[in-house]
């Protein structure tokens, strides 16, 4: 019990320095390499990106399909589900297929957002069922799980 005490201190007093100057090395990585600017900028797309399909979800359950609190839990629940079973089902095959050609790494991803995009539209404009929209966050996600 005693010997910890000291021992954690030392790792306490060290930390900030090694931190400080981990943070510093990133900045000046950031500052020089475009390419960790452009990387940086893709993952906070992707984070916005993200983070609009749940709006759409609510958007879609409450106003176009006009579902009480109960459904709307219900169907967010089951499109929660899919693109669970989405990612867990498709991660072992990306796995598989990026460890045997890493030139698949950008052209899978490319290709599926292509699909997706062309897709979006039509899913999104027309969908006047509530099961074309899940089928639709299950294309999303199938769609977007390679990246």
């Amino acid at each position: 019990g005693t010997t910890a005490v000291p021992v954690l201190r030392e790792a306490l007093s060290s930390a900030p320095a090694q931190m400080g100057q981990a943070l510093r090395d990133f900045a000046v990585c950031v500052r020089k390499s475009w390419l960790v600017k452009h990387m940086i900028m893709l993952r906070g797309l992707q984070g916005i990106y993200e983070t609009i399909m749940p709006a759409l979800q609510l958007y879609y359950f409450t106003f176009v399909f006009q579902m009480s609190k109960g459904e709307r839990l219900t169907y967010f629940s089951i499109g929660a589900a899919l693109m669970g079973g989405v990612e867990l089902g498709l991660a072992p095959v990306w796995s598989k297929l990026f460890s045997h050609s890493t030139s698949m790494m950008l052209y899978v991803p490319l290709a599926l957002r292509a699909v997706d995009v062309a897709l979006a539209p039509l899913f999104v404009l027309w969908v006047q069922d509530v099961r074309l929209f899940l089928a639709y966050i299950f294309l999303w996600r199938v769609c977007n799980s390679s990246y």
